[in-house]
């Protein structure tokens, strides 16, 4: 709202401000502003889903399914047989698979793709000792050794699910 020749927010005619909201285009103050990954918004506008963020149920579903998948492959292969250099290919891994899902579901992002992608890699990584001890009938005590005795697979799942839940988040 103008007046004067200042500009004050909408809601609160009192409250001087030059902030529009980056849709709607009403004036906001600091109070009433929403940050978006667009830039800021009036509450009424921030709080709608975002395109970026609607996905159906079967991009929902395929994303997450396929996340899940590659994630869990990697972390199940990948660790046996690169030593240090895991850290680095955690990285590109969880980079790639990021992309990959990504692209599934139309280059949009969620909170829900991430989590499966991310718990993907977390499975995999115990997957061989989990079997392992189903597999040799190893006690409960056997079973914190396996999974932590070698960190390399731990380490890796870890880095990657983090490239990856910021590209999908």
């Amino acid at each position: 709202m103008e007046r004067d020749g200042k500009t004050y927010c909408d809601r609160h005619p009192n409250v001087e401000s030059a902030l529009r909201c980056s849709r709607c285009e009403k004036y906001i103050c600091p109070k009433c502003a929403v940050l978006t990954p667009v830039g800021y918004r009036c509450r009424e506008c921030g709080h709608e889903r975002s395109a970026t963020h609607s996905l159906s149920l079967v991009q929902l579903i395929l994303g997450s399914s396929v996340g899940f998948a590659l994630a869990f492959a990697a972390s199940a292969i990948i660790p046996g047989t690169i030593g240090f250099f895991i850290i680095f290919a955690g990285a590109i891994v969880g980079s790639f698979i990021g992309q990959v899902v990504v692209r599934i579901v139309g280059r949009k992002s969620s909170m829900a793709v991430g989590a499966f992608t991310a718990l993907g890699y977390l499975l995999g990584a115990i997957a061989r000792p989990l079997a392992m001890i189903a597999r040799d009938g190893e006690s409960a005590g056997d079973v914190a050794g396996l999974i932590f005795g070698n960190p390399w697979s731990l380490i890796f799942a870890c880095i990657a699910a983090v490239v990856s839940w910021g590209m999908l988040r």
